[in-house]
């Protein structure tokens, strides 16, 4: 569930942002991003960090990331860069060259490869010691009608931390399902993991003249727009059939 722990109705007139205290039902699936269904979780890859808001306006889908960029900015080549990171559909076996290429022809996504390659997002100790971000830009609307355009991060309150590729091929092979049984242990045993739900928030006539405002392969400097807590993220209860509640 999310808990608002501080006041941003003057950003957005959204009632699940609506008073301090408010409380929101929410699913969260954590997942890889490029591996497939039985290959290990310690294989290094982005880690999908998909959440449903249940609010009572309706659903609300933030789709975020373990990494504040994205590896494209025009969607006309996204099922490209899909291709890159998948198997070779000559060989069906994992290819580097042909990734490579495409980080190679497609220099506005090197930001997003670098930092995959870091232990941090490549291959992080566990889902609760990964952060998550929304990427994308999104707009707040308040009650006057007044639009802001805004960044979300999610903040693990136990730290972003990540295992070297040595410890990745370790317990690949000892437990391949490592992150996901850490993450329902933790929440078995009532060790619930939490984030701080924040934000960066942009008057929207800055956004026509800053120069990343809507490039999702770069990010907003912090010191020009700070974050900004609006909650905090809670995991508490395991899903009872994953089939019906995850995959479906």
């Amino acid at each position: 569930m999310s808990i608002i722990t501080n006041d941003i109705t003057k950003y957005s007139a959204a009632k699940l942002f609506s008073k301090i205290g408010k409380e929101t039902q929410l699913f969260v699936r954590m997942s890889g991003t490029f591996t497939e269904r039985g290959d290990a979780d310690t294989t290094r890859d982005i880690r999908g960090f998909a959440i449903k808001f249940y609010t009572e306006e309706g659903n609300w889908d933030l789709l975020s990331i373990n990494l504040p960029v994205f590896g494209l900015r025009d969607a006309k080549v996204g099922p490209d860069s899909v291709h890159s990171l998948k198997r070779d559909p000559r060989t069906s076996m994992w290819n580097p060259t042909q990734t490579w290429d495409y980080v190679a022809t497609h220099p506005e996504g090197l930001h997003f490869a670098i930092m995959m390659y870091t232990d941090r997002i490549g291959t992080p100790l566990t889902f609760r010691h990964m952060h998550g971000y929304g990427c994308n830009t999104f707009s707040f609307v308040n009650s006057e009608k007044k639009r802001f355009w805004c960044k979300f991060h999610l903040i693990s309150e136990l730290g972003a931390k990540g295992m070297s590729q040595e410890e990745a091929k370790l317990i690949a092979g000892e437990d391949p399902n490592w992150l996901t049984r850490d993450l329902h242990r933790a929440i078995e045993n009532g060790n619930y993991p939490k984030w701080r739900f924040c934000c960066q928030v942009m008057p929207e006539e800055d956004g026509y003249k800053y120069p990343f405002t809507f490039d999702c392969t770069k990010v907003w400097k912090h010191s020009d727009y700070p974050l900004i807590d609006i909650g905090i993220l809670e995991l508490n209860k395991n899903v009872v059939d994953h089939f019906s509640e995850v995959e479906q």
